[in-house]
């Protein structure tokens, strides 16, 4: 014999995992739309040219000498 309110232990303790579950998929959900959103957000670009750039240093600031 199970005790008196196994069952319902056992199904509330289920719920509860899928909530959690779908809270945590929908947070990650959220995240991912952010990152896709900031992404096509802006249209790729070329580089042409670049003005005031140290080919052999290009970490250098400009402005430290």
């Amino acid at each position: 014999d199970w005790p008196a309110g196994w069952s319902t232990t056992t199904v509330i303790l289920v719920l509860l995992g899928i909530g959690l579950n779908a809270l945590f998929i929908g947070i990650i959900g959220e995240y991912i739309g952010r990152i896709y959103k900031n992404t096509r957000q802006f249209p790729m670009t070329i580089i042409e040219r670049t003005v005031g750039f140290d080919s052999e240093n290009p970490g250098a600031d400009p402005g430290a000498d």
